[in-house]
């Protein structure tokens, strides 16, 4: 009988040790690129915004993606493709992030009506919708992102202003002039690459609301950013 009560004691006590050491509600990290994914991980989160000043069937309009870390550092070289629920077709088949973390994509619509736009990376999704209006002719448009709406004292935003002519075709080597009411531009003027031209703005010490102004051929964009 000792040897029985001895055996189960032992065997009670083993038990308890092994589920002891077992906790069910463990969560487990594994590195990106354990899962065959390069730089995007499941903390990763990915941003859509569509420039949609006038957007009609047939103009080319300029989309920004970002791609960030779970503390919103930017990844690079991540791969972006891109999808629409309403037709349409994109500049390229697949993107690819810059030291940034963005990706400067065009979209030129073919139906109207609401459409959806779906970036991925990595299996992580973002999305942004667009109204699309009937095809109409339109002019010359200019576009201002800003990589933020608000930005703390003396930090930086990244600027990114897109172009087209009246046809919506996407300017090349078009001059670029930007101001600011408040903080500093790190370029007052340059050129577009594509339709594209990006770069800095630096905030001042003290808060405020910063105008910032693009004008590309005649034809202006203006954007505020919150300074805190």
């Amino acid at each position: 009988m000792r040897k029985i009560v001895c055996v189960c004691i032992f065997a009670i006590a083993a038990l308890i040790y092994v589920t002891g050491c077992s906790d069910s509600s463990e969560s487990r990290s594994y590195p990106s690129s354990w899962l065959g994914i390069t730089g995007v991980s499941s903390n990763s989160r990915v941003t859509v915004k569509i420039g949609n000043q006038n957007p009609y069937v047939g103009k080319t309009i300029p989309i920004v993606i970002g791609v960030f870390d779970a503390v919103g550092s930017p990844i690079a070289e991540a791969s972006v493709s891109m999808t629409s629920d309403n037709g349409g077709s994109f500049g390229d088949d697949s993107y690819e992030t810059d030291s940034r973390g963005y990706a400067n994509v065009v979209f030129t619509p073919t139906n109207a009506g609401s459409t959806l736009i779906t970036a991925a990376a990595g299996g992580y999704f973002g999305t942004s919708s667009v109204q699309i209006s009937p095809s109409i002719s339109g002019g010359p448009t200019v576009t201002l992102f800003t990589s933020s709406d608000v930005v703390d004292l003396n930090a930086t935003l990244i600027i990114q202003v897109h172009g087209t002519d009246d046809n919506g075709t996407e300017l090349d080597s078009a001059p670029v002039n930007l101001s600011c009411e408040i903080g500093t531009l790190a370029d007052t003027d340059g050129t577009t690459s594509s339709g594209w031209f990006t770069t800095t703005y630096t905030a001042p010490n003290t808060t405020g609301v910063a105008t910032i102004t693009a004008m590309i051929n005649g034809t202006v964009a203006v954007k505020t950013v919150s300074v805190r």
